[in-house]
C-alpha cells in the first residue's frame, strides 16, 4: 500500500468485486469501458491478484486519504 497526505493506493483484490460490479453496471462508466458480468470481474480480479503475487506489481485501487477505508479484514 502507498499512502500520501491526500491519497491511498492499494492493490486491487477479489474482495473489491461488489464495488467493481456496481461501477461497471453504471451506464456512465460502461459506455466507456464496457459492461462486465460478475464472473468477468471476478476472473479479472483473480488475474490481478496473481500478478501481484508473481511479479510484485499490478493494478491499484485509489481513494482520497480523508475518505473512509474500504479495507477488509481478509487479505486473501
Amino acid at each position: 500500500m502507498l499512502e500520501t497526505a491526500r491519497l491511498v493506493l492499494r492493490p486491487l483484490r477479489v474482495a473489491d468485486a461488489d464495488l467493481l460490479v456496481a461501477l461497471h453496471a453504471d451506464e456512465r462508466v460502461s459506455r466507456f469501458v464496457g459492461a462486465h458480468t460478475r464472473a468477468q470481474v471476478l476472473a479479472r480480479l483473480a488475474a490481478v491478484e496473481r500478478q501481484w503475487a508473481e511479479r510484485g506489481h499490478g493494478l491499484f485501487a485509489a481513494r482520497g486519504a480523508s475518505e473512509p477505508s474500504t479495507r477488509t479484514t481478509s487479505r486473501r
